[in-house]
């Protein structure tokens, strides 16, 4: 099993996420991010540095092929990735507000 570092360096790869992956394989690697992103704890150091390491996972993250994934499983997964990013940044969200 890969340790907590090793996980942080793989999500931390713009291809860890992507789309020719079947649905098996990406609910294992977004079982990799959700316990890598509950890694970060609430303290601000490691606030900030959860910022710092998870900018490419975050825009990975609100794709629409993940968001509207027919697989249930994989869309409940990223719901949670998605709401331990919120937590991570808040309250300076990772994303720029369309008007």
């Amino acid at each position: 099993m890969a340790s907590q570092s090793q996980n942080k360096k793989a999500v931390q790869e713009p291809d860890f996420l992507n789309s020719s992956l079947g649905h098996n394989e990406l609910i294992k690697k977004l079982k990799i991010v959700t316990e890598t992103l509950e890694g970060y704890g609430d303290e601000e150091e490691e606030i900030e540095k959860g910022k710092s390491e998870t900018g490419n996972l975050a825009s990975s993250l609100g794709e629409d092929w993940l968001v509207q994934h027919k697989n249930k499983d994989v869309r409940l997964l990223v719901a949670c990735a998605l709401a331990d990013i919120l937590r991570i940044y808040a309250p300076n969200p990772p994303y720029l507000e369309e008007t």
